[in-house]
C-alpha cells in the first residue's frame, strides 16, 4: 500500500483489513480503515517511525506538547516492533490511504492491558476526528471476544489534558494512583455499553480477516 502525505511519505505495507468504520460528527462523515500489522509489516512500522515527524507536522503546538506526542507516537511503535510473536496486537486506522491512528495491547490472560494509543497527523495541523475513538471500539470488540474479564491501562496523570478523565468517559475507573501514572480498568460489561454508546456515531463494518497484498488493491 503507497501512502503520501504533506511530507510525501511513500511506505508499503502488508496488513490484514478486519473493519471499516464510517464515523459522524456533526454534520462531517469520515470513512476509516482498521488494518492489523502483522510481522511482515516491521519495515513499513520503521519507516513509519523514522519518516513521521510531530514538529512538522502540528507546527502550531508548543515544542512541549509536540515533543509528548512525539513521544507517545514512538512508544506505540517500539513496543509492536518489540513485540510481535508474542502475545501482542496491533492495529493501524488509514483514511484515504494515510495512517491517521495506532493502537497496541497485551492479551495477559485475566486482562487485555492496552499499551499505547495514538493519532497521527495526515496533514499539515489536522488530524483525523474520532480516530481515538474507532480504535478504542476495536479494543473494545477484541476484549468482548476474549478470555480476558476486564480491560487496563496506565493514564499519565500530568500530561498536557486531563488524560484520566478522558479514558474515564470511555467507561474506565481508577484503580490504582502511583505517580505519574493512574492504573485505570473497565470490565467487560461497561465495555460492552462503550461499544453502543460509541455505535451511535461509528458505523463499524467488519471485513473478510484474510491476509491481503494492500498494494494490489490500492493506488
Amino acid at each position: 500500500m503507497q501512502i503520501n502525505n504533506s511530507q510525501k511519505r511513500d511506505i508499503n505495507f502488508k496488513a490484514v483489513k478486519v473493519a471499516t468504520a464510517k464515523n459522524t460528527l456533526g454534520k462531517i462523515t469520515t470513512d476509516i480503515e482498521i488494518y492489523k500489522l502483522q510481522k511482515e509489516d516491521r519495515n513499513f512500522l520503521e519507516n513509519l517511525k523514522k519518516k513521521t515527524s510531530i514538529k512538522k507536522m502540528y507546527p502550531k503546538l508548543d515544542s512541549l506538547a509536540q515533543a509528548r506526542w512525539q513521544h507517545i507516537f514512538e512508544y506505540c511503535i517500539n513496543n509492536i516492533l518489540d513485540s510481535f510473536g508474542n502475545l501482542n496486537t496491533a492495529y493501524l486506522a488509514v483514511k484515504n490511504k494515510k495512517p491517521c491512528g495506532i493502537l497496541t495491547y497485551t492479551d495477559k490472560g485475566s486482562e487485555l492491558y492496552l499499551d499505547g494509543i495514538c493519532s497521527i497527523p495526515i496533514e499539515e495541523n489536522k488530524k483525523v476526528s474520532l480516530v481515538g475513538k474507532t480504535l478504542f471500539l476495536q479494543f473494545f470488540k477484541d476484549l468482548e471476544n476474549s478470555k480476558a474479564k476486564k480491560a487496563t491501562l496506565s493514564a499519565v496523570n500530568d500530561g498536557p489534558f486531563n488524560v484520566v478523565k478522558k479514558y474515564q468517559e470511555l467507561g474506565f475507573v481508577k484503580d490504582m494512583t502511583t505517580h505519574p501514572y493512574s492504573l485505570m480498568v473497565c470490565n467487560k460489561y461497561k465495555a460492552k455499553e462503550q461499544q453502543s454508546k460509541l455505535s451511535k456515531v461509528i458505523d463499524y463494518t467488519n471485513s473478510p480477516t484474510c491476509k491481503i497484498n494492500l498494494e494490489d488493491i490500492t493506488d
